[in-house]
């Protein structure tokens, strides 16, 4: 088998066995829209610091995200810079990973776990 030969298989072989590194299509949700589990607007929630489990700011909400229009998933979180959640790209977090109690947003995720979460470029 020829070098060229061979090195055409070991590429098909990677395109075959490697999967998509695809990203999600956000978008962004209207300000009218209610976050069902918390009865609240994503305009309110698009006003409020996020808190961290140790009671302190470790970020601000940039927008509430979802797949589809009128269907919010995910917050997308600009975490501060000195937050234990370091100096990184905005994340897009699932709704699921927030409690929200007086109008008040807590990551109940830790850092590494964070980290696994898809950066937002709007």
């Amino acid at each position: 088998m020829t070098f060229s030969r061979l090195l055409a298989s070991a590429f098909l072989a990677a395109a075959i066995t490697t999967p998509a590194l695809a990203q999600t299509t956000w978008v962004e949700i209207d300000d009218d829209v209610a976050l069902q589990p918390w009865g609240s607007t994503v305009d309110a929630v698009e006003e409020l610091d996020v808190i961290g489990t140790n009671g302190t700011k470790i970020g601000e909400v940039e927008e509430v995200v979802g797949t589809a229009p009128g269907t919010p998933s995910a917050i997308v979180v600009d975490f501060s810079d000195d937050s234990p959640y370091g100096n990184r790209p905005d994340a897009v977090v699932p709704l699921d990973q927030f409690t929200f109690d007086n109008n008040r947003l807590t990551l109940t995720a830790d850092a590494a776990t964070v980290s696994g979460f898809e950066a937002y470029d709007d």
